[in-house]
């Protein structure tokens, strides 16, 4: 027995005592849970002093309406502007604003209605068939036309031809059709003269031609032809087709001519 109790250790040396990393850590544990306590604490008493605060504004509110700091009118930030009538500093700003009128915005307008008063009508000039005029001498047939949409000062017209009043670039078209059954006909825009140094002098502008079907019912066809091109005051020009006794369709929608001035 006594041998027995010799052998087995002691409790008491079997025991170890705590190592520093331990304690350290339990310091640590310890001291954020105190840190937690002190801001749920902080936190508890900021909460009890704006709920006092928001005590003491309803009596306020109860007892004299609105608190003199927030009696501010719904217009205050425009102005002081109610219903339609602007007092305080900023009346007259902010009714401007109100009116979109401010001066910017004025004279942009009417600089605008300025610019719109000083804009030119474009001149236009839309022709259609009268009757046509041959010549045998020449190998040509002349359409004369009347004017079935005129607008601006640009052009002066007569029956076989169109003169330029103004210098400029101007659209030009034309349109033929044709009833013949010649193999080839055609339409030329010939513009003579403009300016003092051109005389006399054609040149030609514009040129179509188009074969035409051999059988007499079936011997139809157009020809349209369009440019842009700058002619001088004074410039005169003339359609013409390069056959003698041409089969011209007289029709306003088949056989026109215009100009546009750009």
């Amino acid at each position: 027995m006594s041998w027995e109790r010799c052998q087995q250790p002691s409790r008491h040396k079997l025991q170890r005592s705590p190592s520093p990393v331990s304690l350290c850590l339990a310091s640590g544990a310890l001291l954020g849970l105190l840190a937690c306590a002190a801001a749920l604490y902080a936190q508890r008493l900021q909460i009890e002093g704006l709920r006092g605060e928001l005590a003491e504004l309803g009596l306020l509110v109860r007892a004299n309406g609105r608190p003199r700091n927030l009696q501010r009118e719904p217009s205050e930030e425009l102005g002081g502007c109610v219903a339609g009538q602007c007092q305080g500093r900023y009346a007259d700003s902010a009714a401007a604003q109100l009116r979109g009128e401010d001066a910017s915005s004025r004279r942009r307008r009417q600089s605008d209605k300025e610019g719109r008063g000083r804009t030119r009508r474009r001149s236009i000039l839309h022709l259609v068939p009268v009757s046509t005029e041959t010549y045998e001498a020449v190998d040509s047939t002349v359409i004369l036309w009347r004017a079935s949409s005129l607008q601006g000062s640009a052009f002066e017209q007569s029956p076989a031809a169109t003169a330029i009043k103004e210098d400029g670039f101007y659209y030009i078209y034309s349109q033929v059709l044709f009833h013949d059954w010649t193999f080839l006909m055609g339409q030329v825009v010939m513009k003579v003269g403009g300016g003092e140094s051109r005389g006399n002098e054609s040149t030609r502008l514009l040129t179509c031609f188009k074969s035409m079907p051999e059988n007499p019912e079936q011997a139809y066809n157009t020809c349209f032809s369009a440019g842009v091109y700058f002619l001088e005051k004074g410039s005169v020009l003339q359609l013409s087709v390069p056959r003698f006794n041409a089969g011209i369709q007289l029709v306003d929608h088949s056989t026109f001519m215009g100009l546009i001035q750009l």
